[in-house]
């Protein structure tokens, strides 16, 4: 059975490894979702001021260290399909040293913050291909907004169909 990440790799990283699928799920992750219902900003309003405890690399990995379910999804594009939102609305990611992981994947996906970037940034990587995304912690919610692998930053935390953005909530898990 494919699943949601393989999917979702084909469309972001075509002719990738499967090992690539780990790549588009973290993304999903730190650039959070907003709900189905079409909300593309934060509920405090202004998503681009930051509410990271301080704005070090090292402060920010801290904050993001352990597990983290993906509360919604939302594009303004073709991909991801609602049946791949659903999907991927179950999942959960692991921020551990400096490597995000997905229960059941082979290989981690690294990753690099630019907290004093405005609004902050977040490279991920693996197997050479970059997914650059602008986020946003706030406590226990994390904010995620990315692009296709290989393209700029996104310019704000919102979707945008021409720019092929996906928004994204994430919510820590608690033991």
């Amino acid at each position: 059975m494919k699943n949601t990440f393989s999917a979702l790799s084909s469309t972001l990283l075509p002719a990738v490894s499967p090992a690539a699928t780990l790549v588009v799920a973290l993304a999903v992750a730190l650039c959070g979702t907003a709900l189905l219902s079409g909300c593309n900003s934060t509920p405090e309003g202004d998503a681009t001021s930051s509410a990271a405890p301080a704005n070090t690399s090292a402060a920010v990995a801290a904050a993001l260290q352990g597990t983290w379910k993906i509360a919604s999804v939302s594009a303004d594009a073709d991909f991801p399909t609602e049946a791949q939102i659903a999907k991927m609305e179950t999942e959960t990611l692991l921020f551990s040293g400096d490597k995000v992981l997905h229960p059941g994947a082979e290989t981690a996906v690294s990753y690099t913050l630019f907290p004093k970037e405005v609004p902050p940034r977040i490279s991920l990587s693996h197997e050479g291909k970059t997914v650059r995304a602008l986020y946003l912690l706030d406590k226990d919610t994390l904010y995620l907004c990315y692009a296709k692998a290989g393209a700029p930053f996104p310019a704000t935390l919102r979707t945008d169909k021409a720019a092929g953005t996906i928004f994204a909530v994430l919510k820590r898990k608690k033991n």
